[in-house]
């Protein structure tokens, strides 16, 4: 964001914080946030000499507003909740269709039973299936099994 829009926030907040009334204090401490947020605005793509913009503009200060870190961090938070659960509901977190999530199973069909298990014929484990060797450890009597 350019300097000009920050300190045209500041001006026009009188050097406040938007969401405490506190004074901004040290521009270390202040974070400048859009309201509303970048990911809410729609996008003209003809805006800006057809390079594309947000509508109202990224950059207009009427939209931005300079907070202190601690409320800047608290608001970040609010809106990604807010954020995520709109994407559960309307089911863009997965690609899979969610409007029968809640649905009950048909008639007949036994959801913790599958009608057609994939069982593969055969043994479950595939250990070896020659006799393995030993590698010659002394037994407890003290003798060598290799035959030394």
């Amino acid at each position: 964001m350019p300097a000009t829009v920050k300190l045209q926030v500041v001006i026009n907040q009188e050097g406040r914080c938007k969401a405490t009334g506190e004074r901004l204090g040290l521009i270390s401490e202040v974070e400048f946030d859009h309201r509303p947020a970048l990911y809410e605005r729609e996008f003209d793509p003809e805006a800006r000499d057809g390079q594309g913009d947000t509508v109202p503009a990224a950059n207009d200060p009427a939209y931005i507003d300079a907070i202190k870190k601690h409320a800047h961090k608290g608001r970040t938070a609010r809106d990604a909740g807010r954020r995520a659960k709109e994407a559960r509901i309307t089911g863009q977190t997965k690609t899979r269709d969610k409007s029968d999530r809640f649905a009950p199973p048909p008639r007949g069909v036994d959801v913790l039973r599958p009608e057609n298990p994939e069982k593969k014929p055969g043994r479950k484990y595939h250990w070896p299936k020659r006799e393995l060797k030993s590698r010659g450890f002394p037994k407890k009597n003290g003798e060598n099994t290799r035959g030394a």
